[in-house]
């Protein structure tokens, strides 16, 4: 089947590929090209001068060095480049087109709009489902997903398996060009987002989802259509596959529907007679009648019942391969969590700081306040949301009543829509924090934190929302919140 779909890209007379400095764009060229296949063209939105910085600019995690061996590795493909004067030229000549995710939110991608249905498209992950040699494990869900995909690798390799991993997160790159050397007693695990569901028909072995919640309100007409996005994550599965879904989240719950594979749960709330969950202040596995206790909560060291739900999503995902459970309680404890996913940063004079710059939804900010829950937190949060909502921040504003909010600093677009929202619970509620504040931007935000700031706070950036107009991404801004703390005083 792999030598039949290889044949079939080099059969094509007239492959394209858009966003060429992208991750996912120079990936594909670098794997057409070590292919041999010579048919090829490049678009990118980038003036001509400007592409090979913005080649490295999406490359930042790189050393310069090993970014410059990149850009002319693509280069050297050989492949012709349209920039933006000529961007899309040809297009309509292609019998084969490769996008990026997201590409539907450009108005510059207009006529691929109108190309699509005519002419097939593919992408990396659909490159993933029909040329992987071994199972693949796929992640999705509006939250909780970055975290979960490393925390399945972790587990996958300290339980002594072969494993390879792909994803959103700049350290998890796409690894097209290790794909056919694969061995198939090896699992690639994969993050998948919305954006990589669009169109999908292919569904993993194993399919994790740890929640739904409405989300990316640009991306979709509206929630149900963000839902049925997502639900391509399992509708492809057949017998002798595995799901596994949050119990908590109703819509989640409800893709055991869609599957025929076999469906195990996870859930902080009740017993589960076919899956994981949480009593008595630890983490049980029940499975076909046998019941266990895996490990008391106290071992992990992550906050916050969010990071619990993930430990249980990975736990269920090594009882479907049948890994060891010592194994895999060991990386659950031993796990410390990811960069900008509720990091902490360091203490500074009795002050903490946890750096939680890709919350982008405001479901993982509700859920980043209540991982303080004992403690008393100073919250910076906000940014760029599209058709931004009071309700879309209810329960957000909700849990700003919570007795560990000290003070609420906002930024961004989407402050106004959050402080009105606030103000309009305070109305009914007879507490709250003394100081919500919009301060427009981050050092503003990290300015006023300082004047309230006392041994024993928690100073947290969770934005609910995207970087765009202040940052170039959810990274820059973290980066920048993690400088902003040595100022602080």
């Amino acid at each position: 089947m792999v030598n039949k779909y290889i044949e079939e890209l080099k059969s094509k007379k007239n492959i394209h590929i858009v966003g060429a400095a992208g991750i996912e764009g120079s990936a594909i060229a670098y794997f057409l090209a070590n292919l041999g296949i010579k048919n090829v063209t490049l678009h990118d939105f980038s003036e001509k001068a400007d592409f090979e910085a913005s080649f490295k600019n999406s490359r930042d995690y790189l050393t310069p060095s090993k970014a410059q061996t990149a850009y002319d590795r693509l280069i050297n493909t050989g492949y012709r480049i349209y920039f933006k004067d000529s961007y899309l030229k040809d297009i309509d000549s292609a019998d084969l087109i490769f996008i990026s995710q997201g590409w539907f939110r450009y108005e510059s991608n207009k006529k691929l709009k109108e190309l699509a249905g005519e002419i097939p498209f593919s992408s990396v992950t659909e490159l993933y489902f029909q040329l992987s040699p071994c199972p693949i494990i796929g992640i999705t869900g509006t939250v909780g997903k970055s975290t979960t995909t490393r925390l399945i690798y972790e587990m996958l390799k300290e339980c002594n398996q072969k494993v390879y991993i792909s994803g959103n997160d700049r350290d998890n790159p796409p690894v097209l060009d290790k794909l056919l050397k694969f061995s198939k007693d090896a699992y690639l695990v994969l993050e998948v987002s919305n954006r990589q569901l669009i169109g999908l028909n292919y569904s993993p072995h194993i399919a994790v989802v740890t929640n739904i919640f409405p989300n990316h309100p640009d991306d979709h007409k509206n929630f149900f259509e963000y839902i049925k996005v997502k639900s391509n994550i399992v509708v492809h599965q057949k017998e002798g596959d595995y799901t596994i879904l949050n119990a908590d989240n109703k819509e989640a719950n409800k893709f055991q529907k869609l599957t025929p594979a076999e469906v195990f749960f996870f859930s902080v709330e009740k017993e589960r007679k076919n899956g994981a969950y949480l009593k008595d202040n630890a983490i049980w596995l029940s499975i076909s009648g046998s019941r266990g206790k895996i490990m008391e909560r106290e071992e992990i060291k992550l906050p916050g019942k969010h990071n619990i739900l993930n430990m249980m999503a990975a736990l269920l995902v090594g009882q479907c391969l049948k890994l060891d459970k010592k194994c895999i309680a060991k990386t659950l404890s031993d796990f410390k969590g990811l960069k900008h996913r509720l990091e902490f940063v360091t203490q500074k004079n009795m002050i903490s700081f946890y750096e939680d710059s890709q919350s982008t939804s405001p479901y993982s900010t509700t859920s980043a306040i209540e991982a303080f829950t004992g403690k008393k937190m100073i919250l910076i949060t906000g940014g760029y949301r599209a058709n931004a909502k009071e309700s879309d921040y209810s329960q957000t504003a909700s849990n700003f009543f919570m007795p560990q909010v000290k003070a609420v600093f906002l930024i961004g677009k989407v402050a106004p829509v959050i402080q009105n929202e606030y103000f309009r619970q305070k109305r009914i509620r007879a507490h709250g924090p003394d100081i919500i504040r919009d301060c427009q931007t981050l050092p503003k935000a990290m300015e006023e934190a300082a004047k309230i700031a006392s041994p024993g706070d928690a100073v947290v950036l969770s934005p609910g929302a995207e970087s765009f107009g202040e940052f170039r991404d959810y990274r820059e801004r973290g980066e920048v919140f993690k400088k902003l703390i040595d100022k602080f005083k």
